[in-house]
């Protein structure tokens, strides 16, 4: 026999009380209605496949899709069910943005599937932004995000990772905030055996991004994990993986890119 119908409960204003706390004319032999939690999922002991509503009697079948519904004491121990309307889908630009970080977890889980281990040992990261595949002196939003990522990624996962850009100081500026991250030095140099630069490139397609990344030595250039993912195209990469804007009073034209 299938299960019972799980009813969302929701809305704190239609949070029921208990039958015997409103009406004290309530019999003794009655049992009171039960509480239920705001957004639990009720399920009826003597369930017999309908439900009354304020419109009458109705049975009740399963339903796979999930809807909001409303599940009020009737305070004579039973419940009313008052449908509502179907679950609002998410924002798909929101979720493009979820799908995005989650790949870029499983590219640092392929970094460090097998973590941890000797060559690994006692290394901190170092991320960099990821460059154009086609000019290596290029990046974009989308390079620069995936480096900002990859502080968080390898810092959840027990990595320590060198700020690089912090200078040691903060500037502040009435009106403005107080400043700690700096890019004014235009080179560093990162020679320790204990540096290990994420760095990566990226290839723009019409239909989709393909995305490389590696962990490397610093002080041999040695290769020491690598890991690779695809991203099907969409608006927000788009944006974000566009060349960057163009200074005033310049124009560019490159046929047949988009």
């Amino acid at each position: 026999m299938r299960a019972p119908l799980l009813c969302l409960l929701c809305g704190l204003a239609l949070l029921p009380c208990r039958a015997e706390a409103i009406d004290r004319t309530v019999p003794a032999s009655r049992q009171p209605a039960t509480v239920a939690e705001p957004g639990s999922y009720v399920r009826s002991p003597d369930y017999a496949g309908s439900v009354t509503t304020p419109e009458g009697s109705y049975t009740l079948r399963e339903r796979n899709e999930q809807e909001i519904t409303l599940l009020l004491p009737d305070m004579e121990g039973n419940y009313l069910l008052v449908p509502g309307g179907p679950k609002p889908s998410p924002d798909p630009r929101f979720v493009q943005a979820q799908e995005l970080k989650l790949k870029v977890r499983e590219m640092v889980d392929q970094m460090l599937d097998t973590w941890p281990n000797d060559a690994l040992k006692d290394i901190v990261a170092v991320p960099a932004s990821f460059v154009s595949l086609d000019d290596f002196n290029q990046t974009s939003g989308f390079g620069r995000y995936l480096a900002e990522a990859m502080y968080y990624e390898f810092n959840q996962r027990g990595v320590s990772v060198r700020e690089y850009r912090f200078p040691g100081v903060i500037e502040t500026r009435p009106g403005e905030g107080e400043f700690a991250l700096s890019r004014a030095l235009s080179k560093i140099r990162v020679r320790q055996d204990w540096a290990a630069v994420v760095l990566g490139t990226y290839y723009r397609d019409r239909d989709a991004l393909f995305v490389n990344a590696r962990m490397v030595r610093a002080s041999d250039g040695m290769v020491l994990r690598t890991a690779q993912i695809v991203l099907p195209m969409n608006d927000m990469l788009k944006r974000m993986s566009a060349q960057p804007p163009l200074s005033t009073g310049s124009l560019r034209i490159n046929p047949g890119r988009k």
